[in-house]
């Protein structure tokens, strides 16, 4: 009767763990302050990142890239989201282009495979 209660035990606590890891997000750390020693630019005067949000991205400098772009303004870049199309135009001022985790727009609310290109 003694290891039935343990293995309950067990089998509870996984179960716990389970559902508490269940409901982990991907979150930005808004509080994070990048400390830069010695910034390869003057605030601003730096090379323009563009940051692509335009193929439904799940990454974006005003979310989940916020430390990110955080980090790279400290050093003095310039930091900015691309809602474009990629154009020459489009980016012709940006020596720097982000892409993280494009999505077709068939796959914003349900994963299709093979997976669409995000990229027309």
């Amino acid at each position: 009767m003694h290891s039935f209660r343990i293995k309950m035990v067990i089998v509870a606590a996984l179960m716990l763990i389970s559902v508490l890891t269940s409901a982990a997000q991907q979150i930005a750390d808004e509080g994070f302050d990048p400390a830069i020693s010695s910034p390869t630019y003057q605030p601003a005067k730096g090379t323009l990142i563009l940051v692509d949000e335009a193929h439904h991205n799940f990454h974006t400098i005003g979310t989940r890239y916020t430390a990110f772009a955080k980090v790279l303004r400290k050093d003095g870049y310039r930091v900015e989201s691309n809602k474009a199309e990629f154009t020459a135009e489009s980016l012709k001022n940006a020596k720097i282009l982000v892409i993280a985790n494009a999505l077709n727009k068939q796959n914003i609310h349900s994963w299709v495979l093979p997976n669409p290109s995000a990229f027309t």
